[in-house]
């Protein structure tokens, strides 16, 4: 059984990015991403057996697919798009499919390669060490994530993203968003300014179905 009945201690975060950050066009936030209080799992006790199902072939990582679960049976209710968790794996090399999307109704998992901030990996070699909340700072910013609305920018479509804790709250004013890029390959991410970019092939397929509220947890085995 790779899940159980796990004591988890819930905290709350306070979310304030969604209710300083402006209304873009293309952004959906006020009807569609819920405001206010997230809990954080810590000690509580939540049955995730239901979700055993999951991942059957053991494509990702049992701690971020663990921590992920968590925070979406905890959260479920201000979950908007509840069919997918997106998880980024970025203690894994560039080079490697790292982006996971978990069906929550089928258990089957989608892996993809994915981008890191440019200042996350100084040496470009593949390999993200650093992170960072800061505007300027190029780097990818870890942590739970709720996706907005779609849009048409200087990459192309892109999909809003709204950090829900501390390490990512400045995503949004940060402009950090998902979006495809010539730079990524099936095996080879090159370096973004923070944003996890995906393959341009992906983009008309995946964005719609991910946008609207749907959970993302950018990942690191610290």
């Amino acid at each position: 059984m790779r899940f159980g009945f796990t004591l988890i201690t819930a905290l709350f975060i306070t979310v304030s990015g969604f209710a300083q950050d402006g209304v873009r066009e293309g952004d959906d936030r006020p009807e569609n991403i819920p405001s206010g209080y997230f809990l954080s799992p810590e000690n509580m006790s939540v049955d995730l057996r239901q979700y055993d199902v999951l991942d059957a072939d053991r494509k990702v990582a049992d701690r971020p697919l663990e921590q992920a679960v968590r925070f979406y049976e905890l959260n479920k209710s201000k979950i908007r798009n509840q069919r997918y968790i997106t998880i980024v794996d970025l203690s894994q090399h560039s080079g490697k499919a790292r982006m996971s999307l978990v069906d929550m109704s089928t258990g089957e998992v989608r892996r993809f390669t994915v981008s890191h901030g440019k200042g996350s990996d100084a040496d470009n070699d593949g390999w993200a060490t650093k992170f960072s909340n800061v505007s300027g700072s190029n780097m990818s910013s870890i942590g739970f994530y709720l996706t907005g609305g779609l849009y048409d920018g200087r990459n192309g479509r892109s999909m809003y993203l709204h950090g829900l804790e501390k390490t990512n709250s400045n995503a949004y004013q940060r402009a950090i968003v998902m979006h495809g890029a010539d730079y990524v390959t099936p095996t080879r991410a090159g370096r973004s300014l923070g944003c996890p970019a995906i393959e341009r092939r992906y983009v008309p397929e995946w964005l719609p179905k991910l946008q609207g509220g749907s959970l993302l947890y950018v990942y690191y085995n610290q």
